[in-house]
């Protein structure tokens, strides 16, 4: 199987990872990474710099009240954006569109509210009840995906507190070598997929084979992911121009001038198994 050129991000891309995944601190709430430093090779002696900035809730917040500092800051806030932006050129709808179908109580306070609509959308993809997860690719020299961000839902689902989540190669989540070849190859065919390549394993339908996975715990135990939805994440800013825009994006990646910086998942179902 022919697999991708290893991504290309922008300074900005690997500044948001180094926080995300790295060392910050909100309100006093420290979140800790081994893995540190700007660039696709972390050095332990380059950590980025530390962040203060806090945004705290208020009456009307569109959900921010209470919110986990790692979920309401900047970094974890603009890779959600990357995430949205990324599923409307994929998938022609925005996470928001997802949440008001999946679970209206989660998408009701993206109406409204003294917040802005990108910090309020953070918080809905953040306590919707449908886990959702990304790891990325600028972290590891070798291109390895690195887990950048899990939901409450999906860190439940998986039984992992945020600091240690964020260190974590997103294979930990399968069990034998096995699997491990098998989830890399579905990875690779959905960035192919994307491009229009036909590099792929060509093993069906992708929708089919990202249904009724099982994955593992960090405890051990087993569960089954139903309905997953994965899509691919890109360092893209939508503009206003709506589905031009989209169509522009979409041109440059099958071209190969953008390449996915990481993956998401959204995941109707989590159920344990033993």
């Amino acid at each position: 199987m022919n697999l991708l050129p290893r991504p290309k991000a922008s300074p900005l891309a690997l500044a948001s990872l180094a926080v995300v995944a790295s060392a910050f601190v909100v309100d006093g709430f420290a979140v800790r990474s081994v893995r540190g430093g700007s660039g696709r090779r972390a050095r332990s002696e380059e950590s980025p710099p530390t962040t203060t900035t806090t945004m705290r809730a208020s009456s009307g917040d569109g959900g921010v009240a209470d919110l986990a500092p790692h979920y309401a800051a900047p970094a974890s806030v603009e890779w959600v954006r990357k995430m949205d932006d990324s599923h409307r050129v994929e998938r022609g709808e925005g996470l928001s569109d997802v949440l008001s179908r999946e679970d209206p109580d989660a998408a009701a306070p993206l109406v409204g509210g003294d917040r802005g609509p990108l910090l309020r959308l953070a918080a809905a993809v953040a306590r919707t009840k449908l886990p959702v997860g990304s790891h990325d690719f600028l972290r590891d020299p070798s291109g390895e995906a690195i887990f950048c961000y899990g939901n409450e839902a999906f860190l439940g689902g998986f039984g992992y507190g945020w600091d240690e989540f964020v260190t974590l190669p997103s294979k930990t989540c399968v069990e034998t070598d096995e699997e491990v070849e098998e989830r890399q190859r579905l990875l690779d065919d959905v960035k192919a997929s994307a491009r229009g390549d036909d590099g792929g394993s060509g093993d069906g339908d992708l929708a089919e084979q990202y249904d009724d996975l099982v994955r593992v715990r960090k405890d051990g135990r087993k569960i089954l992911l139903r309905g997953v939805n994965l899509w691919n994440v890109y360092d893209v800013r939508l503009g206003e121009s709506g589905d031009d825009d989209i169509e522009n994006v979409r041109a440059q990646i099958e071209r190969g001038e953008i390449e996915a910086i990481g993956q998401a998942v959204w995941i109707r179902n989590v159920e344990h198994m033993d």
